[in-house]
């Protein structure tokens, strides 16, 4: 459509479009969260406990996503940490500074 097009025509002749772009949306997001299953799969060698959605994000309700992220961001934390404790006890030097 030109500029033109959308200048000179109603919300309804445009509502297709719309229609259109929200399919489009949903099947990419649909296509990321089938290509993050496999990440999962790979990166759950590493984190066994970690947890991937049931659902892709857009079908997913806010406060859900939430406690995802939460939980995922719990998860890293503590694999860092572990992994500086790891490497202060390969170099000599005491976990703590106290």
């Amino acid at each position: 459509m030109s500029v033109h097009d959308i200048d000179w025509s109603c919300p309804t002749d445009l509502e297709p479009y719309a229609e259109v772009y929200r399919l489009e949306r949903n099947e990419k997001d649909i296509q990321q969260w089938q290509l993050g299953q496999y990440m999962a799969a790979a990166v759950s060698c590493v984190f066994p406990k970690g947890k991937y959605p049931k659902k892709p994000m857009f079908q997913i309700k806010d406060f859900e996503r939430e406690s995802i992220y939460k939980e995922s961001q719990e998860e890293v934390a503590v694999f860092e940490m572990k992994q500086r404790i790891n490497l202060l006890r390969q170099s000599g030097l005491p976990e703590s500074p106290m």
